[in-house]
């Protein structure tokens, strides 16, 4: 059960606090934005109250905004790195130093999959979502090459990232690579005979 701010449970028994706004009923909640005890979402939204749920609900909306606007540019980057195992040794082939691919961990694959869902992403490697319109005599060229803003989000994203989501976005093999990497200072490559130093 939400309180009043500053009020415990042995001091509200005791005493009834009335909604600040109706001045009849027993307010339950408390404003986020003024702090002004209510008793429900009638008294929340009523003019004596417009000014403050307004705002409220503005800030929401721009917040939640702001928020899918920075989820569909995740999955912009996610689709980018993420190859399929055809696609990956064709790349190696065009770019051998650049091996790099983004492999989810299971419990975040359901997760990207129901945000492409959500946002109608077309998953074609294009970077693009369905209501977007695509250029597609450029997408052989720019499926894997980064421009140099891109490549400063990325790198952005990456440094803003904590030890363990970057740990995360690692697949197992990946994860070993990384392990032999710090034990032994070199990792060897499943694809060459190669030890790097």
């Amino acid at each position: 059960m939400l309180r009043p701010q500053g009020q415990d449970l042995s001091s509200q028994s005791s005493t009834t606090i009335l909604c600040g706004i109706c001045h009849q009923n027993t307010s339950n909640y408390a404003c986020p934005q003024c702090k002004i005890l209510y008793c429900s979402m009638v008294c929340f939204k009523s003019p004596e109250h417009e000014s403050c749920s307004k705002q409220f609900l503005k800030k929401n909306v721009e917040s939640s905004e702001t928020e899918t606007a920075s989820q569909k540019k995740m999955l912009e980057i996610l689709d980018k790195y993420t190859m399929e195992d055809d696609q990956q040794d064709d790349y190696v082939e065009k770019e051998p130093k650049r091996q790099w691919k983004y492999v989810p961990p299971e419990s975040t694959a359901k997760q990207i999959e129901e945000l492409k869902t959500k946002f109608g992403f077309s998953g074609s490697k294009k970077n693009t979502f369905e209501h977007e319109p695509s250029n597609d005599s450029d997408s052989d060229k720019t499926d894997h090459e980064l421009t140099a803003q891109e490549e400063r989000e990325l790198e952005e994203l990456v440094n803003g990232a904590t030890e363990e989501q970057l740990l995360q976005i690692l697949s197992p093999e990946q994860l070993r690579q990384f392990q032999d990497l710090i034990e032994n200072g070199y990792y060897e490559d499943a694809d060459s005979d190669d030890d790097y130093e």
